[in-house]
């Protein structure tokens, strides 16, 4: 039967009825055997073939974005710069501004940084979770190339 002749009447317990274009009556699990394409949790009617294309190609695209901007300054937030005391906010936006001017980008990746004023710079790592996008990006171009 063509899927959209169907409607799925839902039971309780998974007892689900099934109302058919041109049949009178519902049938039950025992007259109709259900196999949904590709299942989503809690829905009795899986997504078509197309659905699960546009999902896989959908979040494809959102770690695709994602990775572009993750890496677009050097991966994330190396580390902080910690100044004794309060300076004032035209202060510290000035040590900011000079120490991303020095450092940030692919050019200046891993050249050698100088603190003054008691400033010091703590680094900040990224935990394998963090990194694990890279391994939905794998994953999503398999699904995508399934696909043809």
């Amino acid at each position: 039967m063509h899927p959209q002749d169907v409607q799925i009447e839902e039971g309780p317990a998974g007892d689900d009825r099934y109302r058919v274009t041109g049949v009178d009556e519902l049938l039950g699990p025992n007259s109709i055997l259900h196999i949904p394409a590709f299942t989503v949790p809690g829905c009795s009617r899986g997504l078509s073939p197309l659905d699960m294309a546009r999902e896989a190609i959908g979040l494809g695209m959102t770690a695709e974005e994602f990775g572009a901007r993750f890496f677009s300054q050097g991966t994330t937030m190396a580390g902080v710069i910690e100044h004794p005391g309060t300076p004032r906010p035209d202060e510290a936006k000035l040590l900011r501004s000079m120490f991303k001017k020095t450092h940030a980008g692919i050019n200046n990746s891993h050249t050698v940084g100088v603190l003054t004023g008691g400033a010091s710079f703590k680094p900040i790592s990224i935990t394998p979770e963090q990194a694990q996008f890279l391994e939905t990006r794998r994953f999503q171009k398999t699904e995508i190339a399934l696909l043809y």
